[in-house]
């Protein structure tokens, strides 16, 4: 696959047989966990310094039902499909999860540190029930 601004638009250029669409679904999934863990993990990285969380690794997958976990060793991993949500709910999403390196639960406490560092933390959980409608079809499609 090659990536090119060619004639101003952002275009993928994929090399398969059009007649195996299983391959090209595959080739083009491989790419999308590529960008996401360039582009998630970066922007979690960031987000996690800037508000002082500690975190012993993290992780992208191409997940069907969620959108980040946390493990009780601080082991984040995010839904490649993050990368097709607004910024904001990818952003809840990372907060929701380091809020979990330090509540393993969904407790008050849990709930006011995520507020703390989301302070429309409500809103976006809201919004989160909604949010698969951002996600193309042929991402979820069983392989």
């Amino acid at each position: 696959m090659v990536e090119s601004d060619e004639g101003g638009g952002k275009r993928l250029l994929l090399s398969a047989h059009l007649t195996d669409a299983a391959l090209c679904r595959r080739q083009l999934l491989f790419w999308l966990k590529r960008k996401a863990q360039i582009h998630l993990l970066s922007s979690f990285e960031k987000l996690a310094a800037a508000h002082d969380f500690n975190y012993n690794e993290a992780q992208v997958r191409l997940q069907h039902s969620r959108w980040g976990s946390c493990t009780s060793r601080s082991l984040i991993t995010l839904n490649t499909k993050l990368l097709f949500l607004p910024e904001h709910l990818t952003r809840y999403i990372m907060i929701h999860e380091l809020c979990h390196t330090v509540h393993m639960n969904h407790s008050k406490a849990f709930w006011a540190l995520v507020c703390r560092h989301d302070p429309l933390w409500h809103i976006n959980n809201m919004e989160m029930r909604s949010a698969w409608k951002y996600v193309p079809a042929w991402v979820s499609a069983p392989l």
